[in-house]
């Protein structure tokens, strides 16, 4: 299975949730600047070839920001780790879930940023 086969199928795991989607705006690669809080941004996705002696395999890393506004209602920081759980609960058997860090926007202090790294290996076939 290609990496961009397994990438498609987190996605597809993480949307098709729907916990963490009634607890989000949405999931994007590309957020709308009006994209209403909180929401999901896929950050970064990183593909290395493994050690293996013919390297036919690679470990994929994938970087998940979580933007939440400070409200009345419930802190940034609360949001993103509610949030936080229901992505632990939405990932995949064959991935790994790295764990979170979590900050406020310092240039937009209602602002609070986490991020979720995620990480699977995948061993081609073809």
């Amino acid at each position: 299975m290609s990496d961009l086969m397994k990438y498609g199928e987190l996605y597809k795991a993480l949307a098709e949730n729907e916990a963490l989607m009634a607890k989000v705006s949405g999931i994007y690669d590309e957020p709308p600047d009006d994209a209403a809080s909180p929401y999901i941004a896929v950050a970064s996705v990183q593909s290395v070839n493994d050690e293996l002696l013919d390297n036919s395999g690679s470990e994929v890393t994938v970087d998940l920001d979580v933007w939440a506004r400070a409200s009345a209602s419930a802190g940034g920081r609360k949001q993103i780790l509610e949030i936080n759980d229901l992505i632990i609960a939405a990932v995949p058997s064959w991935a790994l879930y790295d764990g979170i860090e979590i900050m406020r926007d310092a240039a937009e202090p209602d602002w609070w940023h986490g991020v979720a790294t995620i990480r699977y290996y995948d061993r081609r076939t073809d």
